[in-house]
């Protein structure tokens, strides 16, 4: 049994290091609203936008990238952008100051989960068993 859930905790890091130097599909939209009207609700939402994030601590030292939320809807989709490209953070929402969301890889599900402070964002990514710190800081619009 040990040995099984050492085997299981390596295959979940490596899954969650290949998601988090990023992974597949887009999911950003571009805003079709044109005029100041659009441009004022940009720059007041405290949530959309790109957050330039670290994952720390990993078996492969610190995982850098972009997190891009874009308004839908009443709600948001998010993905997250790294050097081998994007992921979609799937059942992504925030409520309150609080963000949360899952992608798959392999199979496997990732929970993402975090609290936003002003421009800034702390959480955890991980599966069942694995958990690493997640950073991020908003970009200026």
């Amino acid at each position: 049994m040990p040995c099984r859930l050492a085997k299981e905790s390596s295959i979940a890091l490596f899954v969650i290091l290949l998601i988090l130097s990023g992974f597949a599909c887009s999911t950003t939209r571009q805003a079709s609203d044109t005029g100041k009207g659009a441009q004022l609700s940009k720059i007041m939402d405290p949530y959309a936008g790109i957050w330039d994030y670290v994952v720390t601590d990993t078996p492969e030292g610190d995982m850098a990238g972009e997190l891009i939320i874009a308004k839908d809807k009443g709600g948001y989709l998010a993905s997250m952008k790294g050097a081998t490209g994007e992921v979609e953070i799937n059942e992504f929402q925030i409520v309150e100051n609080r963000l949360s969301g899952t992608f798959e890889f392999q199979g496997m599900g990732i929970e993402f989960t975090g609290t936003f402070e002003g421009s800034t964002f702390s959480g955890k990514v991980g599966v069942d068993y694995s958990d690493f710190a997640i950073t991020g800081i908003r970009r200026n619009p």
